[in-house]
């Protein structure tokens, strides 16, 4: 049995050209369509990085603010550490999402729960 030689189709120039500009024009849109759609995003503390506390003093917990395109997600970041206000020493409390666009940002707020000297 004879083998048989496959000829490659032949894409006119006229059909090449074509091709290209629809793959440009929507490379390109695609993208402006993905920097206005997460212009806004972000995941970032409320209140400050450090807080410093005095022993037995009360902390009240400020969260993060998360916006993935566009939408408030804030109510699905994970809370984690533990700190004990009534024990000296530096603690930290760790804020992840899971989410495509921050699923591997981690944010980090310290607690420093220290002696108050004045007593």
């Amino acid at each position: 049995m004879a083998k048989r030689k496959l000829k490659k189709p032949k894409l006119s120039l006229g059909v090449t050209i074509l091709l290209f500009a629809l793959f440009t024009v929507g490379a390109v849109g695609g993208f402006f369509g993905y920097k206005m759609l997460t212009s806004k995003d972000k995941f970032e503390l409320v209140g400050d990085k450090i807080i410093t506390l005095k022993v037995g003093e009360e902390y009240e917990e400020l969260g993060v603010v998360c916006i993935s395109f566009g939408k408030d997600i804030s109510d699905k970041v994970k809370i984690s550490g533990v700190f004990d206000v009534d024990v000296e020493g530096m603690y930290n409390i760790q804020y992840t999402i899971d989410d495509i666009r921050f699923g591997n940002v981690r944010l980090v707020r310290t607690i420093i729960v220290e002696v108050d000297d004045e007593i």
